[in-house]
């Protein structure tokens, strides 16, 4: 059944949705857009003054 968290496309959606994140995000890996996202994120937080200004390596939290 079709909702928010398990959508339903048909196939000429799926081909726009798939062309468009191709040339949105195609030259990077899913790793590279993720750390990417935290450096912002980070950068945000500390501009905000929400988090001290040093982080744990992205590698070292995830091992």
């Amino acid at each position: 059944m079709p909702g928010l968290g398990n959508p339903a496309f048909d196939e000429p959606t799926v081909a726009v949705l798939t062309e468009q994140a191709q040339e949105a995000f195609g030259d990077k890996t899913l790793g590279e857009l993720a750390a990417g996202r935290d450096r912002a994120q980070i950068a945000l937080m500390r501009t905000l003054g929400k988090t001290p200004d040093t982080a744990p390596d992205a590698a070292a939290v995830r091992a």
